[in-house]
């Protein structure tokens, strides 16, 4: 980032539906691990344009898996439609950066 932090992005390819997000959660779990705890994970979702409420769910127990662990979990560019999917599972923790300045701060 600017501001010097290292972190890891990682880019879905597609829209959010069973079972693709818990291909997707295993994954980015696995990505985060190997970084270190310490390592944010930025997940842009500038190609997810779509999910469901099982998808949300999935996404709900990734946001928890990270926050467990205590290692920051961003989500960039995510389109508001998802963003009202995903709320509508009222994940705690969530953290959403709709612009590179906004993520930069985030990564502070």
């Amino acid at each position: 980032s600017p501001s010097g932090c290292e972190y890891l992005v990682i880019t879905p390819d597609r829209s959010l539906a069973f079972p693709s997000v818990e291909y997707m959660r295993a994954t980015i779990s696995k990505h985060g691990t190997r970084q270190g705890n310490d390592t944010p994970v930025v997940i842009d979702a500038t190609h997810i344009q779509a999910a469901d409420f099982t998808a949300a769910k999935g996404i709900k127990m990734l946001i928890e898996d990270f926050a467990k662990r205590g290692q920051p979990l961003i989500f960039f560019n995510l389109k508001p439609s998802i963003i009202a999917i995903f709320r509508g599972v009222k994940p705690l923790d969530m953290r959403i950066c709709s612009s590179e300045s906004e993520l930069n701060d985030c990564l502070k």
